[in-house]
């Protein structure tokens, strides 16, 4: 119950300040509708359309980027003394990070939606019929909650909301390269890359 008030809490707080919904939401949008008119008529890997290729990846790069929204959103709780008066109350830890999962990932469902949405419209095939979508879409979901749960990390190891934003961004970036968001790449390469022994 204690989780549902700080859920309701920070849904409020974003109706308030629309700057945490600015990149879980609308950049993704963004960089959707650039890539559909940037590759549009253009051939992929296979014969099928780039767009086609990109969305998928697209999607997973919009999830990662969640991790910034959150690290950064709970340590502004920090800096604004939020979390202090919790701690005076009678909840505990675990209340505030699962109230904080919650909505970051009603956010996440949300963003997969709007996404896959958006996609469609502007042209998006997929294979396989609407049952590889819905499963396509609950694997964004369950990527959702671990970026979210990723940020919640980050943030505990913050000492400021930049410095929390900055760090959510140099694992994102980086953590969509390896995981072959834009790019696939070889599980071979892979490999070899987490080695230690070579």
């Amino acid at each position: 119950m204690k989780s549902a008030s700080i859920a309701g809490y920070k849904l409020k707080e974003m109706r308030r300040g629309i700057t945490d919904l600015l990149v879980p939401l609308i950049f993704p949008v963004i960089f959707t509708l650039v890539f559909a008119f940037a590759f549009a008529g253009q051939e992929g890997p296979g014969g099928e359309p780039f767009y086609d290729y990109l969305v998928p990846g697209m999607v997973v790069f919009a999830l990662l980027l969640l991790m910034v929204g959150v690290a950064g959103s709970l340590s502004r709780e920090v800096e604004k003394g939020t979390l202090s008066r919790l701690k005076l109350s009678l909840m505990s830890s675990f209340d505030l990070l699962f109230g904080v999962l919650m909505v970051w990932t009603l956010i996440a469902v949300a963003q997969v939606l709007i996404l896959f949405g958006m996609a469609t419209l502007l042209g998006f095939h997929w294979t396989g019929g609407g049952v590889n979508m819905l499963l396509a879409m609950l694997i964004g979901i369950i990527a959702g909650i671990a970026s979210v749960a990723l940020g919640l990390i980050i943030a505990t190891f913050s000492k400021s909301e930049g410095q929390s934003s900055s760090i959510g961004a140099l694992v994102a970036v980086p953590l969509a390269f390896l995981i072959g968001a834009f790019v696939p790449m070889k599980a071979e390469k892979i490999g070899r890359a987490a080695r230690w022994d070579r």
